[in-house]
């Protein structure tokens, strides 16, 4: 504590070793700062980029544009009765992701 003290009391200025250490510590800094902003900003980019992929694909499995198949899907229901329902319906599916889209025929 009483270095402090003296260090304020003091008439001298900052010797050369202080300044250039001071100086060394704020370039440090900025460049810490400045590679939290790329990193950040990559990492923006790349959510951007799979956000609108899934919209385009999501677009296109609602405009029913992408491959279709015909199916037919087994509704069970395993009570008392065992009952079994049948439907058919129309799958659409985008070729570049796994989007799914179905109607009924």
């Amino acid at each position: 504590m009483n270095v402090i003290i003296n260090k304020m009391k003091q008439k001298n200025g900052e010797s050369l070793a202080e300044v250039l250490v001071a100086v060394l510590i704020s370039v440090v800094g900025m460049l810490l700062l400045s590679s939290f902003v790329f990193s950040a900003t990559h990492i923006m980019e790349k959510s951007e980029a799979k956000s609108q992929e899934l919209y385009n694909a999501l677009t296109i499995s609602e405009v029913r544009s992408a491959g279709t198949s015909g199916q037919t899907v087994i509704i069970e229901y395993d009570g008392a009765t065992k009952q079994k329902a049948y439907s058919d319906v129309s799958i659409y599916k985008d070729s570049k992701s796994t989007i799914v889209s179905y109607e009924k025929e």
